[in-house]
């Protein structure tokens, strides 16, 4: 950055949990917001970061996973606030279920978020999602120099044919996908904003081993290798509770 660009970056105060904020000019980003301490997140962090804002819109607005600690502020965060571009990462329905039934009592639009993410976010009034895929070993040198931008922001990702697959399989979003509001991208890429400030995701694909977890919901008359009765079971409240007990 030159001498002639303004810029702050704050650890937003949480506790347990991450809501991290920064500006560049006019570059907004957030990268996560939640919190373990859900009493008073609000009023103590995301209202303070709102006024000292200006309710400025949102350019960048990045969630590293799901858990509650890392997003359940985003419903409020986003609540009278333009978010342009959100970027996920992407988990499978039966992930997304071992979320929803980690801990008791979450607030309800949680449940929505988890069962469909980018739907979610869309009926929120994000203009574009990112969701972001790949292994790891997979992410190429960083830029040397930053060229001038093209607009706002630049997002130099390419695309991940294997992760489009897996999302047309598992989930109902071909149509944001033909769109173009949907992206699909591998994080061997980079991104910038207004030609100042680069990004770089570290995400990369986890096998997880969840057996054990499969065979239980068939005996609850679940079928694991159909993504739609997972993810009605993140949503339905007997059956969830069931299953985290």
């Amino acid at each position: 950055m030159n001498k002639n660009t303004d810029f702050r970056f704050d650890f937003n105060k949480v506790g347990q949990g991450l809501f991290y904020s920064g500006n560049i000019d006019d570059f907004n980003f957030v990268y996560d917001c939640g919190s373990s301490y859900t009493k008073n997140l609000g009023r103590k962090a995301i209202g303070p970061y709102k006024r000292r804002s200006h309710k400025a819109p949102i350019d960048m607005l990045v969630v590293s996973h799901f858990y509650d600690d890392h997003a359940n502020g985003l419903d409020t965060l986003m609540r009278g606030i333009t978010t342009r571009n959100i970027f996920i990462p992407y988990f499978e329905p039966i992930e997304r279920l071992i979320m929803a039934v980690r801990r008791e009592i979450l607030p309800g639009w949680y449940y929505t978020f988890l069962r469909d993410p980018v739907s979610f976010f869309f009926s929120k009034g994000v203009e574009r999602v990112i969701v972001i895929g790949g292994e790891k070993g997979e992410r190429g040198p960083a830029p040397k120099n930053i060229s001038p931008p093209s607009k706002r922001i630049d997002i130099n990702l390419p695309d991940d044919g294997n992760l489009k697959r897996t999302i047309r399989h598992n989930e109902h979003w071909g149509r944001f996908i033909k769109a173009g509001k949907l992206l699909i991208k591998n994080h061997s890429g980079y991104i910038t904003g207004l030609g100042k400030w680069v990004f770089r995701f570290f995400n990369y694909e986890v096998k997880r081993k969840s057996d054990s977890f499969k065979a239980y919901l068939k005996t609850e008359g679940i079928n694991p290798d159909t993504p739609d009765e997972i993810k009605r079971a993140i949503t339905h409240t007997p059956t969830r509770e069931k299953i985290r007990r």
